[in-house]
């Protein structure tokens, strides 16, 4: 089985500086992201090494709280098939596909709890 990354296992110093420092002029030196090559054209220091990594683990811990819901997406029944299952319910009398649509749900919200 392949591993599945979250977002949160992709998060760089550049997502650090756009959360902290939205709207100020930086760049990273032929493209290399790390702190060495960040080159700050503020008149203000250059934000320590510090304060970036503890903001990408603060953005990490905020995305993997809510990681539930993107787990949840992917599982989840697309809406057509929950329109195609209420049409079935209301219009036709038939609530076997609805029923099966809301116990699944119930199963992938304890699969991926919050």
């Amino acid at each position: 089985m392949a591993q599945q990354f979250k977002k949160s296992d992709l998060l760089t110093l550049q997502d650090a500086l756009i959360s902290l420092f939205h709207g100020k002029r930086w760049y990273f030196l032929n493209g290399d992201i790390t702190y060495e090559s960040l080159i700050w054209e503020e008149d203000s220091d250059k934000p320590s090494e510090d304060l970036l990594n503890n903001e990408i683990l603060k953005i990490k811990q905020h995305l993997d709280n809510y990681q539930y819901i993107e787990d949840r997406k992917v599982d989840y029944p697309s809406i057509h098939e929950w329109m195609e299952a209420y049409i079935q319910k209301e219009v036709d009398g038939q609530p076997e596909q609805w029923n099966s649509l809301v116990e699944k749900r119930k199963l992938i919200k304890i699969k991926h709890p919050k």
